[in-house]
């Protein structure tokens, strides 16, 4: 992870997408979001967890921006 440069990345309030984040245990900052996808009937399902305050803050964005009908929105947003 050190060869990759992430730590000249990292900002408050960045949000860094990591996937099989267990494989760097220790060596990552605890995580603000979690997002676990799996697959569902006809697609893809994602579920998301909190674990901060900042995360609560992405989550309400997204929520907010999934149900604003003038950005495409609705109710859920289904992933394929």
């Amino acid at each position: 992870l050190d060869t990759l440069g992430l730590r000249d990345w990292a900002r408050p309030g960045c949000l860094w997408l990591i996937e099989w984040p267990e494989r760097a245990a220790g060596r990552l900052p605890p995580a603000d979001l979690a997002l676990d996808f799996s697959l569902g009937d006809g697609g893809h399902d994602i579920a998301t967890r909190a674990h901060s305050r900042l995360g609560r803050t992405w989550l309400a964005q997204l929520e907010g921006e999934d149900r604003d009908p003038a950005r495409g929105g609705g109710a859920s947003r289904e992933v394929s």
